[in-house]
């Protein structure tokens, strides 16, 4: 993950402080505000296309702290299609529900 993440970044033109994997059960991701990420473990079940949507989504909150329009249009540089990557990562949200009630 931490070369998916350094790649993209570079290809963003962002820094990061640190790429960690964790035990989170209700995201598949996140960006703390010193630049940090973290993704869960349970992205192993996900596809390379829907990883690649999360590397590029927590990272452009490095830039834009929220979900508004400027956040997506960062997503949208990188990866066009990212609405379509959404809605496939739609359908394997069971594996966080899964994990979220244990």
């Amino acid at each position: 993950m931490k070369a998916l993440t350094e790649y993209y970044a570079a290809r963003m033109g962002l820094s990061l402080d640190r790429v960690r994997i964790s035990s989170a059960r209700t995201n598949w991701g996140a960006c703390n505000a010193q630049h940090g990420i973290n993704y869960t473990w349970l992205l192993i079940t996900l596809s390379f296309y829907e990883i690649d949507y999360v590397v590029v989504h927590e990272l452009s909150h490095i830039r834009h702290r929220d979900h508004s329009p400027a956040f997506y249009a960062e997503i949208a540089k990188v990866l066009p299609d990212y609405e379509q990557r959404i809605q496939t990562m739609k359908a394997d949200q069971w594996v966080l529900e899964i994990f979220k009630e244990n």
